[in-house]
């Protein structure tokens, strides 16, 4: 699952080629990015069980590089639980 971040929306890509494809967006603040754009690739289920671990309607996710772990925790309460997140290197 690719994730690419904008200014105000975060546009989700599942599936490629000859697979069964799925895209959605959804409202979101990116702070920082190369010019106010960032795409960054998960395995889906990982991504599922993070957000499902952080249990919030609304999740932060905090990144560097498409290379590099991301962090989601609760926008509300990012103290109160951490999970490092994986990306799929080189789908991003």
């Amino acid at each position: 699952m690719r994730i690419a971040f904008r200014t105000t929306q975060a546009r989700l890509e599942a599936g490629t080629g000859d697979e069964a494809q799925a895209t959605e967006e959804t409202d979101a603040t990116l702070d920082g990015g190369e010019n106010g754009t960032f795409t960054i690739a998960f395995n889906p289920a990982y991504l599922i069980d993070g957000l499902t671990a952080v249990g919030a309607d609304t999740v932060r996710i905090a990144l560097t590089t498409p290379t590099r772990p991301a962090i989601l925790t609760a926008a509300s309460d990012p103290d109160s639980y951490q999970h490092v997140l994986m990306p799929i290197r080189g789908a991003g």
